[in-house]
Formats: structure tokens, sequence, C-alpha cells
């Protein structure tokens, strides 16, 4: 009887552990078929692999004879969310390729994608996670920092078993500032979007290029993503790494230039020289898509400045589609950084889609891909922080955009089918008076937090970080004035050091 019941016992075992691995094989065919050939869409049908995919052999090459590498990528062929794969599911080669005989074969390794807004981080994990077949928090994760002093639970899905981490730069430099070994806890460090340039953006790219050239450093590999950088600065000031282009997946898209009538130069008068983009806006929505363009079915992404354009647009939206008895066809939501994370859920998600108009800022250029879209309404402006020395305090001013920018909105038109790009604005503004890439936010706000940096994790002055794009003489000068005045440096010797309280 106790035999009968030690087999009894065995099989039940065995079959437990047949089922587990059955299921880890089965899961494992799905997750790789997801990933080869895309998620299934509401229709059932899969996209066809991601265009990357083409380079994932040679992202691997460049990674095993160089330690950075520039990936040029254009809209739509899955960079943000199949390169992290493929360095994670690659990175134990390559970095024995590196660490020789030597190296643990059963360590773990971390990639950390670093993403400019805190949605795009939160999504992009959600959708890799997807296609591993896993939940946030597990194998793929993500940080994100905190809104004020509020700690909440959305801000932090991360694990020890986590081998991709999604995290906004402003968290990951916090991190760097804090203590700079913590490198090491990263095999990959993927800098994406970077051609936003924005000041976190700047110093990572310093930080980790500083970090290679270090003789006695673990080994690490760096890879900074854009879909519209100029390729050779970035490779120049990585000691002329390798580049990898990925041609996009888009559908043509027409262009079409309907402008109005607006100051020359934005600034000058920025207290009103859009007021009169909104009502143009909603005019282009409804007489040339809603009106001439009814049969074809798409969704619309309205590309405004800042929170108070954008739910104009969407009450003057609604009210119109109601006034015309077409509230069931045109349903209008707002899109921006700050809103609340469920309130996002409405643009994110398919189920809340039912001619979809979504009133959005530079959120959604980037990272963050909203399936249905094949309209785009290009405000050409958006809002930039830049610093009033005379004031000495930061300001957000509506600014033209860049017309890599544009090529970014117009982009998102023709993700799934062929679409159109409506210009709110004229051509000669877009080829003679937008500049061709957005200027480095280093170079326009204050640098106070750079200098006390420089000083204190690196023990150096900001002139020798060597960033991509230092400041004038000028704006430092500027900057050590400020913290001189606030007590928070002091002069010794001519030489600038932190003050001790």
């Amino acid at each position: 009887q106790q035999l009968d019941l030690l087999d009894e016992a065995n099989n039940s075992l065995f079959a437990a552990e047949f089922h587990k691995r059955r299921l880890g094989i089965q899961r494992a065919m799905a997750t790789e078929e997801n990933r080869l050939y895309g998620m299934k869409r509401a229709d059932g049908k899969r996209g066809g692999p991601m265009p990357v995919y083409n380079k994932r052999a040679e992202l691997n090459r460049v990674l095993r004879e160089g330690d950075a590498v520039i990936v040029t990528a254009g809209t739509g062929c899955g960079k943000s969310t199949q390169v992290p794969q493929y360095l994670a599911d690659d990175l134990r080669s390559l970095v024995a390729s590196k660490e020789g005989s030597s190296g643990d074969p059963d360590r773990s390794f971390r990639v950390c994608c670093t993403q400019p807004r805190r949605l795009a981080a939160q999504s992009i994990a959600q959708r890799v996670a997807q296609e591993y077949g896993t939940e946030v928090g597990k194998l793929v994760g993500f940080r994100v920092g905190n809104r004020g002093s509020e700690k909440t639970a959305s801000s932090k899905q991360i694990s020890r078993e986590t081998v991709i981490e999604f995290a906004t730069e402003g968290l990951l430099l916090h991190q760097l500032s804090r203590s700079p070994d913590s490198i090491a806890n990263y095999d990959c460090i993927i800098i994406d979007e970077a051609h936003e340039r924005n000041k976190e953006t700047d110093l990572l790219l310093t930080i980790c290029r500083n970090h290679l050239r270090k003789s006695d450093r673990k080994p690490l590999k760096v890879v900074v993503m854009s879909a519209s950088i100029d390729p050779s600065r970035f490779c120049a000031y990585f000691d002329n790494c390798a580049t990898v282009d990925c041609p996009g997946k888009n559908f043509p898209v027409e262009e079409i230039y309907l402008p109005i009538e607006v100051a020359s130069s934005p600034g000058e008068n920025h207290s009103g020289s859009f007021d009169n983009l909104v009502e143009h806006a909603v005019e282009v929505l409804f007489e040339e898509i809603v009106g001439k363009r009814a049969e074809e079915k798409g969704d619309v992404l309205i590309f405004l400045a800042g929170a108070k354009p954008i739910s104009e647009c969407v009450q003057s939206i609604k009210s119109r589609a109601m006034d015309e008895g077409l509230d069931d066809r045109v349903v209008a939501y707002p899109l921006y950084a700050s809103m609340p994370e469920e309130d996002k859920d409405h643009a994110k998600d398919p189920e809340h889609r039912t001619g979809l108009v979504i009133c959005c800022t530079n959120i959604a250029e980037t990272s963050l891909t909203i399936d249905g879209v094949c309209f785009v309404l290009d405000g050409g402006t958006s809002k930039q922080l830049s610093y009033n020395h005379d004031l000495r305090c930061s300001a957000l001013r509506e600014e033209r955009i860049s017309q890599a920018s544009a090529k970014q909105r117009r982009g998102r038109a023709g993700r799934t089918r062929p679409g159109v790009c409506f210009y709110l604005y004229s051509k000669d503004t877009h080829e003679n008076v937008m500049p061709d890439y957005d200027q480095p936010q280093i170079l326009r706000v204050s640098v106070d937090s750079l200098v006390l940096y420089a000083l204190h994790v690196q023990g150096c002055s900001i002139e020798d970080l060597g960033l991509l794009d230092c400041p004038t003489e000028a704006h430092i000068a500027a900057a050590k004035q400020r913290l001189l005045d606030l007590r928070m440096v002091q002069l010794k010797e001519e030489n600038f050091v932190l003050s001790r309280l």
C-alpha cells in the first residue's frame, strides 16, 4: 500500500512537472511567434515582422566589435519595443565575449531603456511584457518618477527577476547622481528618442560616454536610438562608434498645407500669437475630414501646445458635433503628460475608440503608438522651456517646432494604412522658418543643476564634463553667480567648490 501511495505521488509530481514544462514550451512558442510576426490585432491578424528584426544580426555584430552603437530608425520600425528584447536575448553572449571564460554563466543580466516621458515608459513596458507572455513587474518592468511628493503604486513595477527595465531619463539620472557606481547594475543602457535632446538626455549621454572611456570598468553596451537625429554627430561623440540604420514601416502619407495667419515670430507675442489655431483646427477637422472624407474611416490626432488649448479644442469639437448631430461619430479626448493615468486610457485603449479624435501635445510624437490613426492635424507649435536671465526664472513659451518634429508627427498618420497630414501652417514656414532639429534644451534653460552635478558628483567644472553641446561661457557664468548668491557654492583660490552647511 505504501509503495502504491509512493507511485501515485511520483506520478502526480511527474504530471505536474510535465504540465509545467509543456506550458513553458507553449508560452515560449507563443512569445516567439508574437515577437517575430507581431501581436494579433483586433481582427485576429498579425501585422508581420517588424522591420527592425532584419537588423538584429547587424546590431549583434557591431556590439560584439564595439561597446556603443547609434541606431537611426524610421517611424513604425519597432525599435522601442524590439531592440531591448533583442539585446536582452543576445546579451549573455555579448557580455561573455568581453568577459571571456571568466564570465559567470549563471549571473543575471539587465537592460535599461530610457524614455523621455512617463507614459511612454509605462506603455512600452506593458507591450513588451505582453509579447513575452508575462506580467509587468516580472521579466519586464518600469520605473518612472513620482509627481511631486506623492508616491503612487504605478510609478514602479519591477522585481529581482526583471531583465528589461524601462525608466524615465530623469529617474535614471537621479539614481546615477546619488550612486555613480550603480551604472554597474546594467549590462546595457539604451537611450531612446535621443533627438529630443532634453537636459537629462545630454547628461546621460555624457555619463555613458565617459564610463566607456574608463579602463577599469565593467563591460557595458550603450545604444542611442532615434528616428530623427544627425547620426554623424553622435557617432563622433562616442569615439566613431558604429551606426545601424533601419527604414520605417510607413504607408504613404498625403501632405496638405492649410495655413492660417499667425505672427511670424511666435515668441514676440506668445500670449496671443496662436489663439486662433484651435478654431482653425476644429474647422479643418469638420470640413476636410468629417465632411469631405467621411467614407475614409480612421482616427485623428490633433497636435497642439499645452493643456489649455487642448481642453478648448476638445470642448469645441464636442459642442460642434452635438450641434451637427455627429456626437455618435466624433468622440474627442485629450492627451497630455500631466493627465491622470486613468484618463489617458481613453486614447490608448482600442475599446474606447469610435471615430476618435485625440487632441494631444508632443507626447504622441514618439514612442507612444496609437493604432487606428490615419489623419494628423499639425498645429506646428509646442511648449518649450527657456530661461529668462533678466527675470532669473524659467518659463514655458509656445514656439515653432523643428522640421524633424513635423516629420515625426506626419509619420503618425501612416502606421497601419495610407494617411493624410494637414499642416496648419504654410509650406514656406515649414521649409524656411522651422529649424532642421530641435535646439538642445541645455542651451536654453538654467544650468544651475548641471554646475552642482559636476562639482558634487564628478568633482570638476561643467566645462570639463565633456557634454555633447556645452552651454556658453556667459550662460555658465550666470549660473555660477546665482549659486554664489544662494550660497550653494563658494570661491576658494579662484575655484568654485560646494558650500558646507
